[in-house]
């Protein structure tokens, strides 16, 4: 991995940020109410996502851990319910886009995948297609694609700047 380094979950309840080349902790924050469910570094390496079991979750700045915003849920996260799309320019001219933010996927058990604005916590939009729970969530950023499976053995295909299904 040729990240600056590594999040981890302590028995204190606070975020770690260990260099990987030194083994030495880079930054160490807050204590955090309730233990971790999943964490996920952003393509720049410049914020972490910190889901909890509170079912809060936060985009935290990966040089200080300051809480950027925060979403809170009515259930908490799992590593698989999640993804990160990257902020992306359109790729065809006059194409919707997300403008430069960074947008978080979450999969929900009454099917839908709503998008959230991570800089400011807004629901940016609902992809609807799954009849029954989604249960993984993948974004290739090379294709700019989205990839669900839910629990109604199907697997969809997604463009969610513009929030159509293409592939079922």
């Amino acid at each position: 991995d040729d990240r600056m380094g590594n999040s981890i979950r302590s028995d204190e309840n606070d975020v770690r940020v260990w260099d990987v080349a030194s083994g030495q902790v880079a930054v160490s924050g807050r204590e955090r109410a309730g233990a971790f469910t999943a964490v996920h570094w952003l393509s720049d390496d410049s914020h972490l996502l910190i889901a909890s079991e509170n079912a809060n979750l936060e985009s935290v700045n990966a040089s200080d851990l300051s809480v950027l915003s925060e979403i809170v849920f009515p259930v908490s996260l799992r590593a698989e319910d999640m993804v990160a799309i990257p902020a992306a320019a359109p790729s065809t001219p006059g194409q919707e886009s997300n403008d430069g933010t960074t947008w978080i996927a979450v999969a929900f058990t009454d099917g839908q995948i709503r998008l959230y604005d991570i800089e400011t916590g807004d629901l940016v939009r609902s992809l609807v297609g799954h009849a029954d729970a989604v249960q993984t969530l993948h974004y290739d950023p090379i294709r700019e694609r989205l990839f669900s499976g839910g629990r109604d053995a199907t697997v969809r295909v997604w463009e969610p700047d513009r929030g159509l299904e293409v592939l079922t």
